[in-house]
């Protein structure tokens, strides 16, 4: 009995002394990086007729240290078509992301969707617009 009590006592003991290991989880994020900044993340149309097709901008710029690559430009609807850059964006320079929009068959309140795929330390990028497309009057 006196065996098992001290058995126990020393397990007791060294699980007390054992040391913990904990992990931290590093941070790999390259400080060098290109970082993709919109000058606006959402753009509103306002209103126009249905069957309108409507173009808008999205400025950019790399404010990391290494050339921004586009690798690709993703739209929420077959509505949307976006141009991306076809040269990398350099340190500290401007880019620009443009994007056309065919109201047709698309009447009352839209919200469309553009991803930026790049390899920017944050990627994708989200940026969208707003247009309340009026419905065209049917001819008789």
């Amino acid at each position: 009995m006196k065996n098992l009590i001290l058995a126990i006592s020393l397990l007791a003991f060294s699980c007390k002394s054992e040391k913990k290991i904990e992990f931290t989880k590093e941070k790999t994020e390259n400080p060098d990086a290109p970082k993709i900044k919109f000058y606006e993340e959402n753009f509103d149309f306002g209103e126009i007729n249905e069957g309108e097709v409507v173009n808008h901008t999205y400025k950019f710029k790399n404010e990391g240290s290494m050339p921004l690559e586009v690798s690709s430009v993703d739209v929420s609807c077959g509505c949307t078509v976006a141009e991306k850059p076809s040269k990398p964006i350099g340190a500290g320079q401007d880019g620009e992301i443009k994007v056309s929009f065919n109201s047709a068959g698309k009447s009352g309140v839209n919200k469309k969707m553009v991803t930026v795929h790049s390899n920017a330390a944050v990627s994708p990028t989200i940026v969208s617009f707003d247009v309340i497309v009026n419905k065209q009057a049917t001819q008789k």
